[in-house]
């Protein structure tokens, strides 16, 4: 499940409150196409490696009533939750494709859910599993400095990530840029 969650701060802690279940995937609806259409440069075609800051993107959204991305990696589990924020995203779309890999940060990582409200909690940012990272693709490219295709996951027919070495170094340079910034700050 993918949802909006008004995220608040107050002396090292981060309030999550639910706003409403979103989509992250699909041309029209999905928050991941709509983010990066707004930077996509005018004309860029494939190839095109890009990165979304999604604090930063949802910030700029006007019609946005909250300002965090949350997936429930386990919404039907009834014992333990594995609840993450979506801090970034990098592509690379080419031919039709987008390889993504994703940058969470592990709010509730399998932890019982007695006394759990996923719809409102609190964590310490000492308390967070970050970073976390995750990757897929989608059928979906750019065109003409445009959204192009249906921005979808291909279906359960093929759930592994296909990445050439090209696309490979791209996602394990921002990968180690990540990792390398969050060990400063620890």
């Amino acid at each position: 499940m993918f949802a909006l969650y008004k995220k608040t701060l107050s002396e090292g802690k981060s309030s999550y409150n639910f706003v409403k279940e979103v989509h992250l995937f699909g041309r029209h609806e999905g928050y991941i196409p709509l983010l990066l259409g707004s930077q996509i440069p005018a004309g860029q075609s494939e190839p095109f490696k890009w990165h979304l800051d999604v604090e930063a993107g949802l910030a700029r959204q006007s019609d946005v009533k909250g300002n965090a991305l949350v997936i429930d990696v386990m919404p039907k589990n009834k014992e333990e939750a594995f609840v993450c924020e979506l801090a970034e995203v990098w592509g690379h779309s080419d031919y039709g494709w987008t390889p993504l890999m994703f940058h969470l940060r592990g709010l509730i990582v399998f932890e019982s859910l007695e006394g759990i409200d996923k719809n409102q909690f609190g964590r310490n940012k000492t308390d967070t599993d970050d970073p976390i990272f995750s990757m897929m693709y989608l059928r979906g490219s750019v065109k003409d400095g445009m959204i192009d295709g249906p921005w979808t996951p291909p279906g359960p027919a093929i759930n592994s990530v296909f990445l050439w070495p090209t696309v490979f170094r791209h996602f394990y340079t921002e990968a180690e840029k990540v990792i390398k910034g969050s060990s400063k700050k620890k």
